[in-house]
């Protein structure tokens, strides 16, 4: 399908210009009334479409965010219940990905494609082509003064004009331009939508400076409706923030740009009033945040009504729940999940209040868990198939996607570029959909290629940004170390999925790759059967990604408790640590030590997190009571890959792949009990472990359960349920599911 897209003109917002947001619209006649009737409609920016009055919008920020010279995406309404003889269609164009200011980071400013936003869209009644976008569309200037995905939203309700959206002759206006059809590939969006799912009210009001800072108890994502009984012209300023510190707001870690009369301009809304009751819900921005700071009210407005917060992520249903008999274990899930879906607006993001950027290797850390607990592998596929078109033709992944150009020299490597395997691996293993893997297989064989040109003297690959927040904020492991385990465990990942696709030469290469390197690491950093590097880190990766024969592997777990005695129990890593160094531990039989370092409360642990107020996972663990300088981010999700080492290893609900799931609890003795269940389509299995005296009861329910369980000597066919009594030993099974 071939689309012409149309502008409201050809300004577009600056940081030194403000340009409104158009209303496109288009009066017409149909025939066929309560015929078959379709709308396509595409957008470089964000668009809101209104059809006699009604609108249609999937959801937030549509139709997606991408870069428009890789994907350009397009929606499909079904109108024909909407359609009458006389009809008016109206689209509000914000900027979007398609245009967003930056001062100096991410280069989004610099980036070819930079316009103002437009949409092409067809209307069909009984498959025929009714209406087309073109220069006879009206334009007009909307109250949406400013908008920006991260600055924030200005909006004038004096320039609302409500008739717009019937169907009737309005006169005053300019007519629309065509625009350059976008470069990409045309494709429709099939990642799940961003809609709204919760709404919160302020549980504290506290006067402060010339205004009111509204605190509404946790840190989240989304947007807010604001309801007042204003007057003509009162202009209301809101600033969002996620800390506060000493009683002040605190946005030390906002910092947007290298230039500082910039740093504060991110999240913040305008409003202004006409006179009487009305409310406003932004159209083209959404904001990190816990707090609000509220200026241009008066004392009789700031009142509990004024602000509610409106939670938005991606339509992406929970399908995993676990919980235990440590509360302080399931809020550390609870902040986990909260991390997650805030940071999921139609993929994986870094940060709600700052960023907004879809980092490869924050995917990397957080794919397993993600698809524990959600069913998201629509959207992660989505944005697979994003990744690869910005893959350059050298075998060069961005760290960023989608990104205007930045990310290439810096911000990637191989534990973010691995993003290209560990999502269709952990989609294939977790679901048995096989899409993802034939969208990824042409990048990863690219990748490999490039990997191979990478190699040092000794054969080693380091070109990565290593252990990123590293405790203490120093990376101890080289990272000659923790890239070339990364590649070893890309390429045993990817034969896997190449065995799978049927491509047994490729397959081939990969498992070639991989041991070339695992003979140059060898070679070079285990002497005597150990490993000379004695890091968490190093340690735990080298266990995990299988750099040992069988005869080191005590030798391995002998250096991690002492790795772990060293540090008095604590956590000593970075996110690459944090995805293996608990389930090591637990291999190696010190489920009790890594439940501890998880545990806390000192630092640096989640519990201490937890200590400080924590309502989601930060990007750093930052020593709060050294009052050192910020972490860039109270809401990051890459850390939250403990979660799925709380199905794995605390509950015992383990997939290992999509028609096997180990149950394998660890009944430790700082828990009296533990459960998790996970359904996908059908697929519900579920697991409680609990003291039942000396012994441990375990109950499993499997609605596809087949085959026959076993377990020192105990049997059970075919049944759904069952309850399993063991005394202190550890035990496992494996249910095959139909």
């Amino acid at each position: 399908m071939k689309l012409h897209y149309i502008s409201g003109g050809t300004e577009f917002n600056t940081r030194d210009k403000n340009v409104s947001a158009p209303l496109l619209r288009k009066l017409f006649d149909i025939e066929y009334v309560g015929s078959k009737a379709k709308l396509y409609i595409s957008a470089v920016g964000f668009y809101r479409v209104f059809l006699n009055g009604k609108e249609l919008t999937k959801g937030f920020f549509a139709p997606y965010i991408s870069n428009p010279d890789d994907l350009i995406y397009y929606d499909v309404y079904d109108v024909t219940d909407i359609l009458g003889k006389q009809n008016v269609i109206c689209v509000l164009l914000g900027n979007g990905f398609g245009n967003a200011l930056d001062c100096g980071i991410w280069d989004f400013d610099k980036a070819p494609f930079r316009a103002a936003p437009k949409c092409g869209l067809k209307l069909f009644v009984k498959e025929e082509c009714v209406l087309e976008s073109d220069e006879s569309f009206d334009v007009f200037d909307s109250p949406i003064t400013f908008d920006d995905l991260r600055f924030g939203e200005h909006f004038d309700a004096r320039l609302l004009r409500s008739e717009l959206f019937e169907p009737i002759f309005v006169d005053g206006c300019r007519k629309a331009i065509f625009a350059a059809t976008p470069k990409g590939e045309l494709r429709e969006c099939k990642a799940q939508p961003v809609r709204s799912y919760e709404q919160i009210k302020p549980c504290h009001i506290t006067e402060y400076g010339n205004g009111y800072i509204y605190d509404f108890g946790q840190n989240n994502a989304g947007i807010y409706r604001l309801d007042i009984n204003g007057q003509s012209g009162q202009k209301v300023k809101m600033m969002f923030f996620e800390l506060m510190r000493n009683g002040k707001p605190f946005r030390d870690e906002m910092i947007f740009a290298y230039r500082n009369d910039v740093d504060y301009d991110i999240q913040r809304d305008e409003y202004i009033c006409v006179d009487g009751s009305q409310s406003y819900v932004p159209s083209f921005t959404y904001h990190g945040y816990r707090y609000i700071y509220v200026e241009g009210i008066t004392k009789e407005q700031a009142t509990k009504k004024l602000l509610t917060y409106i939670v938005l992520h991606s339509d992406i249903p929970a399908t995993g729940k676990f919980s235990c008999s440590d509360k302080i274990i399931n809020r550390i899930d609870e902040i986990a999940v909260r991390s997650d879906l805030s940071n999921f607006y139609y993929f994986p993001t870094d940060c709600p209040h700052r960023e907004k950027n879809g980092w490869t290797g924050d995917a990397v850390c957080g794919a397993e868990q993600l698809l524990y607990h959600f069913d998201c592998s629509q959207s992660l596929t989505e944005w697979l198939y994003n990744i690869v078109k910005a893959q350059r033709s050298d075998g060069v992944v961005p760290g960023i996607v989608p990104t205007g150009g930045w990310g290439f020299s810096w911000g990637n490597g191989p534990a973010w570029d691995a993003v290209i395997v560990e999502i269709p691996y952990q989609i294939y293993k977790i679901t048995g959909d096989i899409v993802a893997v034939k969208i990824a297989a042409l990048a990863i064989e690219k990748y490999f290629e490039y990997v191979a040109t990478k190699k040092n003297a000794d054969g080693l690959l380091e070109y990565g940004l290593g252990d990123w927040c590293e405790m203490g904020g120093r990376i101890t492991t080289p990272l000659e170390v923790t890239d070339t385990l990364t590649i070893i465990d890309m390429t045993a990942k990817a034969e896997e999925l190449f065995v799978a696709l049927g491509n047994k030469s490729v397959a081939e290469k990969c498992s070639v790759l991989h041991n070339e390197l695992v003979a140059a690491f060898r070679k070079k950093y285990i002497k005597g059967g150990r490993i000379a590097i004695k890091t968490q880190t190093a340690i735990a990766m080298s266990l995990e990604y299988g750099v040992f024969i069988v005869d080191e592997i005590e030798y391995a777990r002998a250096d991690l408790k002492a790795a772990m005695n060293a540090s008095g129990g604590k956590m000593q890593i970075g996110v690459l640590g944090a995805k293996v160094l608990f389930n090591a531990l637990t291999k190696a039989g010190m489920t009790d030590i890594a439940y501890n370092a998880v545990r806390g409360p000192e630092y640096p642990s989640y519990g201490y997190l937890l200590k400080h107020e924590a309502t989601t996972l930060w990007e750093s663990f930052v020593e709060m009571e050294k009052d050192e300088l910020p972490c860039d981010s109270y809401n990051h999700y890459f850390w939250g890959s403990v979660t799925a080492w709380f199905y794995r290893s605390l509950a015992g609900l383990n997939i290992t792949s999509h028609n096997t799931v180990e149950i394998n609890p660890h009944p430790i003795n700082q828990l009296d009990y533990a459960e998790a269940e996970y359904a996908l389509n059908g697929r519900k299995i579920s697991v409680k472990w609990q003291r039942d005296g000396d012994a441990i009861s375990v109950n499993i329910y499997n609605e596809n359960f087949s085959g026959i369980v076993k377990i020192d000597g105990y049997s059970v066919d075919g049944k759904k349920e069952c309850i399993l009594k063991y005394g202190e030993n550890f035990f496992m099974f494996t249910a095959t599911t139909r």
